[in-house]
């Protein structure tokens, strides 16, 4: 079952629903803790959540969570910016440190409602006739001292 949280946003952004966990906010703080290969936390999200991580192993939500987290921030919904390194040991997944500490201060300090406030919705959403202005996007990138490269 998702862990039972306060309500408000997480150190990352992301809002629990119902007072309970997201599965971007229990992905993530896998992530962050790491020491757990993929097949763990898979098992322990199918575990906590009662539900598969995603409709087709081909392209599951946690497979699809992986990439999203890495884009630049203002990319897609869930995009922060990070970058998930793989232990060369174990094959373990987790966030290169110093970068998690650069977006999570950026989130602190407003970058996610700023964003949203450029007019349009994220380039993936095909659904929109107007996509987000992306120069616009990363000059707040730029003011919140995220790198524009990944």
């Amino acid at each position: 079952m998702a862990r039972k949280i306060a309500s408000g946003p997480d150190c990352w952004g992301f809002e629990p629903r119902g007072g309970k966990e997201t599965t971007a906010m229990y992905l993530m703080r896998a992530l962050e803790v790491g020491g757990k290969s993929r097949e763990t936390i898979r098992s322990e999200y199918l575990y906590d959540f009662g539900k598969p991580v995603g409709a087709s192993e081909a392209k599951s939500t946690f497979d699809v969570f992986l990439i999203d987290v890495q884009e630049l921030f203002g990319h897609a919904a869930q995009s922060r910016s990070v970058i998930i390194l793989t232990d060369p040991r174990t094959g373990h997944p987790s966030l290169d440190p110093t970068r998690a500490e650069i977006s999570k201060n950026a989130v602190s300090r407003g970058i996610l409602r700023k964003i949203a406030k450029v007019p349009g919705e994220y380039p993936p959403d095909g659904t929109s006739p107007e996509k987000k202005d992306l120069r616009a996007i990363e000059a707040i990138r730029e003011e919140f001292g995220v790198p524009l490269k990944k």
